[in-house]
């Protein structure tokens, strides 16, 4: 078994976070674009900042991802 750096730990630790908060973006992001889809209105605006949302949990699901594994000392 081999002692990874402090730093590798680091980023398994906070690549972990960034992917729990982006789950929990894109999930709660698209929970708003289903109750839009049931006819609950409202304004344009409102979608463009739930689709923002969704975008930005899935960026933050890639980039937790690629901590994860820069971490855990794989090359892909």
């Amino acid at each position: 078994m081999e002692i990874q750096p402090p730093r590798r730990r680091a980023a398994q630790a906070i690549g972990v976070i960034v992917m729990i908060a982006g789950a929990i973006l894109l999930a709660t992001s698209l929970a708003f674009v289903f109750g839009l889809i049931l006819e609950r209105q409202r304004g344009g605006r409102g979608l463009l900042l739930d689709l923002a949302m969704g975008l930005l949990g899935v960026i933050l699901l890639i980039l937790g991802r690629r901590l994860l594994s820069w971490g855990s000392g794989d090359r892909n």
